[in-house]
Formats: C-alpha cells, sequence, structure tokens
C-alpha cells in the first residue's frame, strides 16, 4: 500500500533492519541472562541452600530467578551473579554429596620416623569426632621440601562438618606430633662466627 502512495520500500526495510539489529544487541546479554535461568530451572545443578562456587565466587544459594543467581559468601556478602554467566561457566556444588573429602599436608623432620607419622595420623583421624571411617582416610608420604617432608592426609568428613574436621584435625595433629616425639620443622639458620686475630 505505501508503495502505492510512492513510498520507497527498500529506506523503511532498511531502517527497520538496524532498527532491529540494535535492539537484538541491546538484549543480547538480557537474552541470554533469562535463558541460563531458563537452563538452570530445567537441568536443576544446585537449588536455594546449597553452596556453590562459580569461577572467583563462592557461597549458599538465597535465591534464583530469570536473569540473577544471588549468593551468600561466608563473609556475610550478597554476589549476584547473571544467569548467563553461570551457563557458560564450570559450577562446583558442594553441597551435592553427604560426604565431602578434607585434604591436609603435615611436615615432618627428615630425621623423623615416617611410619610412626604416619600410623600416628591414622590414629588422630580414628579419635575424630568429625572424620568417618567409610571410606577410611588415605595416608602416605608426599612431597619432600627445603625443611623436611610432608604426610598427605586425606580424610572424610560429613558435608556439614567440613570446616570443624579441618580445625579439629589441625589441632590433633600438633598434639599428637608433640606427644609421639615427631618433630615438625621450621625455617632456621646455622650462624658461625669466625674470629680473626690481627696481626701487626
Amino acid at each position: 500500500m505505501l508503495q502505492l502512495f510512492g513510498v520507497s520500500m527498500t529506506t523503511i526495510v532498511a531502517v527497520l533492519g538496524a532498527a532491529g539489529a540494535a535492539i537484538a544487541l541491546a538484549l543480547k546479554d538480557s537474552l541470554a541472562n533469562v535463558a541460563g535461568g531458563i537452563m538452570i530451572i530445567i537441568t536443576h545443578p544446585f537449588k536455594q541452600g546449597d553452596l556453590i562456587s562459580v569461577g572467583e565466587n563462592r557461597g549458599y544459594v538465597e535465591a534464583i530467578d530469570l536473569f540473577l543467581t544471588k549468593l551468600r559468601t561466608f563473609d556475610r556478602r550478597t554476589v549476584s551473579i547473571p544467569n548467563g554467566l553461570i551457563n557458560t561457566s564450570v559450577v562446583y556444588n558442594e553441597s551435592d554429596r553427604e560426604i565431602r573429602r578434607v585434604d591436609r599436608s603435615y611436615s615432618i623432620a627428615y630425621e623423623a620416623d615416617i611410619a610412626k607419622a604416619i600410623d600416628t595420623l591414622k590414629r588422630v583421624c580414628a579419635e575424630s569426632e568429625f572424620i568417618v571411617s567409610d571410606p577410611p582416610p588415605i595416608i602416605g608420604a608426599g612431597t619432600y621440601g627445603d625443611n623436611g617432608i610432608t604426610i598427605e592426609c586425606l580424610a572424610y568428613c560429613r558435608m556439614e562438618d567440613y570446616w570443624n574436621a579441618g580445625y579439629d584435625l589441625n589441632k590433633r595433629v600438633k598434639d599428637a606430633f608433640a606427644e609421639e616425639g615427631i618433630e615438625i620443622p621450621y625455617p632456621h639458620m646455622d650462624v658461625t662466627v669466625k674470629n680473626e686475630t690481627t696481626l701487626e
């Protein structure tokens, strides 16, 4: 009809195309966030209350909507992450399992008895109220450092006891090593003083 009145359709189509492209570019991120929110709702990689890690952000999920997912961090801050970013990132759900592994490394002096240190760590894990027996802890000699050798302790605990389990292990190991006479190395320096006699 516009052509019958002499209006050029080429100009109108070009304007509409340019406007459509501009609108699409302006809404690109918003549409990606909506699509990410829909994917989260459909696939359920996490739910409200779960402890998750997305990139450098780690916290408990407080809310999930179409555009944003809100996390409460350990220092009581609220982080809002666009769902589009979550949809294209690796997400660690730390609340998805009942059991979680606690990794700890303890250094002993090179002169210390490695077998005795390993047995001591096994005893500490068995006595801890936070460490579970199934699966059993994995304990063995690790890397060689400048001042000593590390003993790796890979123990398992209930998810809700993760932090307490680590703190409890550190305290118990320090006391147990002292009781068994196992030296924990620390950096030190030997200084030799040389006296020189001046001849006249």
